[in-house]
C-alpha cells in the first residue's frame, strides 16, 4: 500500500475512532471499574470462564486469554483493535504471530501521520497504543497459553499495564506507544521477534 494512501487511511481512522469506541459499548473507565473487586468481596467475572465449552485440547490456551482482573478490559480493547484494523485498513488480525506485522504496518502509518503535526489527534493515538498493546498481549496468551496483563507496576507506576509472561515483565502498550510517537527504531515486528518468538523457538526463528 502506498505510504500516502496509508496516511490518508490513518487520518480517516483517527477521526472516526471514538465513534467506533462508542458503538463498541462501555468506555475504558467503565471496563476498568468493572474489573475492580466488588464491594461484596466477590472477585470480578472472568471472561476466560466462558471457554469451558471449548474442546479440551484448546482449554489451556484459551483459558489464558483475558485472564486476571483486567480480563474484560483486555478483551474489549482487543476486540476494538481487531475492528479498527478490519474496518479502516482492510487487515484481518487473526491472533497469529504473523498478525503482528499488520499491527506494525498500521502503527507505522500512524507514526508517519504524527509527523504531519496534528496535535489534536494525540489522545486518539494514545488510545491506539493501548488497544493494539492489548491485542499483542492477547496474541501471546493465545499462542503460548501463558501471560497476564495488570494495570500498575511497582517501579513504573500506575497505568503502565505490565504483562507478565514466562517469568518476565514486558510492556506491549509501551511498545505500541513508542512505535507511534518515536518511529521505526521501535519496529514492532523486530521487538516481537526478540522478546517473544526467540524465547519460544530460539533466536533463528523468523
Amino acid at each position: 500500500m502506498p505510504i500516502f494512501t496509508l496516511i490518508i487511511l490513518i487520518a480517516l481512522a483517527v477521526l472516526g475512532f471514538y465513534a467506533i469506541r462508542r458503538s463498541a459499548g462501555r468506555s475504558k473507565q467503565q471496563l476498568e471499574d468493572d474489573s475492580a473487586p466488588s464491594q461484596n468481596g466477590r472477585p470480578p467475572r472472568q471472561v476466560s470462564d466462558e471457554v469451558e465449552r471449548e474442546p479440551d485440547a484448546d482449554k489451556r490456551r484459551l483459558g489464558a486469554m483475558y485472564s486476571g482482573s483486567l480480563g474484560e478490559y483486555q478483551k474489549e480493547e482487543t476486540d476494538l483493535a481487531v475492528r479498527v484494523a478490519n474496518e479502516k485498513f482492510g487487515r484481518t488480525l487473526d491472533y497469529s504471530h504473523r498478525s503482528i506485522a499488520d499491527v506494525e504496518a498500521i502503527l507505522g502509518g500512524a507514526h508517519d501521520y504524527t509527523l504531519m503535526g496534528d496535535a489534536k489527534d494525540t489522545d486518539n493515538l494514545v488510545d491506539w497504543a493501548e488497544m493494539f498493546g492489548c491485542y499483542i498481549a492477547t496474541v501471546i496468551q493465545k499462542q503460548t497459553g501463558e501471560g497476564q496483563l495488570e494495570r500498575d507496576h511497582q517501579d513504573l507506576g500506575d497505568d503502565s499495564y505490565p504483562f507478565h509472561w514466562k517469568g518476565e515483565t514486558i510492556f506491549p502498550q509501551s511498545w505500541c506507544h513508542k512505535r507511534i510517537f518515536e518511529g521505526p527504531a521501535h519496529d514492532l515486528s523486530r521487538k516481537y521477534k526478540t522478546e517473544i518468538l526467540d524465547r519460544i523457538y530460539g533466536p533463528t526463528s523468523t
